[in-house]
């Protein structure tokens, strides 16, 4: 069976460690981080947010003091769903073989597609709606907070992690809302302490 597996939980807590190590099976992974990344260097779609944003009353999100950041929050994560329901369409809609009967060089049937990202909020994990025809698999990284931050303070980063703060992750741990079936998951699990190991 083809499955879709969404990563939920805070940075630092071993999300991107599980989907390297699956990627190394032959899992196709989407990094919401080189995503979001990309999408803020366009300039022009930046600032299409921020004036759409200013018009937003009642944002979604609630990670920001501000009403304005929370809108803008809302609009990017709707193009960042946008984006990766297109990527997940590519993939499915390439001719591939089975393993079995693919000549060298050729691509298998990509089998299961990770999304791996915080996906804190249902907005965020909305494309899993768009792929009935995927088990679709919310997969949930429990890690405390105060381990999160130690991780954060031990180790290099870059990119999205650059801009993170102990105070950001804290704020991210209270929007988190755990995934449930009714968003069209097929399954939510929770990952245990080992990180190959679920409940």
């Amino acid at each position: 069976m083809r499955e879709l597996i969404v990563l939920c939980g805070l940075p630092f807590s071993g999300k991107t460690t599980y989907a390297r190590a699956r990627e190394a099976e032959g899992a196709r992974v989407i990094s919401r981080d080189a995503i979001v990344e990309e999408l803020l260097r366009d300039h022009t779609l930046r600032e299409r947010l921020r004036a759409e944003a200013a018009t937003i009353a009642d944002p979604i999100s609630k990670l920001y003091d501000s009403r304005i950041e929370n809108a803008f929050n809302d609009l990017l994560t709707r193009e960042y769903v946008r984006h990766v329901g297109e990527m997940i369409r590519r993939i499915d809609t390439t001719p591939a073989r089975s393993p079995s009967t693919a000549v060298e060089g050729e691509k298998p049937e990509v089998r299961e597609v990770i999304v791996d990202g915080m996906h804190l909020q249902p907005l965020s994990r909305s494309f899993v709606a768009e792929f009935p025809d995927r088990h679709r698999v919310a997969l949930v990284f429990p890690t405390p907070v105060d381990t999160c931050i130690q991780r954060f303070a031990t180790e290099p980063q870059s990119g999205f992690r650059a801009t993170l703060t102990p105070g950001t992750i804290r704020r991210l741990a209270l929007v988190f809302e755990v995934p449930t079936m009714s968003e069209g998951f097929s399954s939510v699990i929770t990952v245990k302490s080992k990180i190959h190991a679920v409940q």
